[in-house]
């Protein structure tokens, strides 16, 4: 039963995730919180691996495609992804030893909330912040979106996506595909960290040979729903989707503080 849950749960995400430019851990992750079935550990592990299958085949597709992408700025965000992946996942790990999992999740919850609001109420908004967009700059922005999305434990779709609008002045269209590269990064490294870390045998492995096909599944309906959506009805699948992942956290939120 709890494998045909989350294959629904992790196939909604991943179509959403590729249409809209949110990856799939971000809405993936509060609603595993949610039902509380794995410790926070798993959780986080399988959300990102089915973030991370998803993006892949979502990327492969939008090359093949020949979608032109500025492959400098993601290169440097990537570049800063990567290692902010790194310090996240240790961050996490350092929380996990010092804090019970409930504060850790607490604190994960509270985090993502704060930001998801920051992200709706900046959505369509574009070039915000005029900056000179340096290589040392771009590394650092992500750098800074990898660490916190590795310890939230999600792709940092929405992040992203407020990030490449706000800072880059990408279309929102476009920036979805810029944020689904950023998105195979910064859990590819959260992924290759786990594995040379602590290996993968203290997860539950056997859950993910129904998660993962079913990632790449929603992956290929969310690439083909991109391509078909305007630009308006992306931003609005996005600002919908962003209000129902607060409210989830916010259910997750209450349980654990009351």
């Amino acid at each position: 039963m709890i494998a045909e849950l989350y294959s629904i749960i992790i196939f909604v995400a991943s179509v959403l995730g590729a249409a809209a430019g949110l990856g799939g851990g971000v809405m993936i992750k509060p609603m595993l919180d949610l039902i509380g079935y794995h410790d926070l550990a798993n959780i986080v592990f399988i959300s990102t691996s089915a973030g991370f299958i998803m993006a892949c085949y979502t990327i492969m597709k939008q090359m093949h495609e020949k979608v032109k992408i500025n492959w400098r700025l993601v290169t440097c965000i990537a570049i800063g992804s990567l290692l902010g992946g790194y310090i996240g996942d240790k961050i996490f790990t350092i929380f996990l030893s010092i804090f019970t999992e409930t504060i850790v999740q607490t604190m994960q919850t509270i985090l993502l909330i704060t930001l998801l609001l920051f992200v709706l109420l900046t959505t369509n908004k574009t070039s915000v912040f005029k900056v000179k967009q340096t290589n040392t700059y771009i590394v650092i922005i992500g750098l800074i979106l990898g660490s916190v999305s590795s310890f939230i434990g999600i792709g940092g779709g929405p992040i992203n996506m407020a990030v490449l609008t706000l800072l880059f002045g990408i279309p929102l269209k476009l920036a979805t595909v810029y944020s689904i590269a950023l998105i195979l990064f910064s859990q590819g490294s959260k992924l290759f960290t786990i594995a040379f870390a602590t290996g993968f045998s203290g997860y539950d492995l056997a859950i993910l040979m129904y998660c993962l096909p079913i990632a790449v599944l929603g992956g290929i309906v969310g690439s083909y729903m991109n391509k078909k959506l305007d630009t308006i009805s992306i931003a609005m699948t996005f600002q919908i989707t962003v209000i129902g992942i607060i409210a989830i956290n916010l259910l997750t939120l209450f349980r654990n503080i009351s």
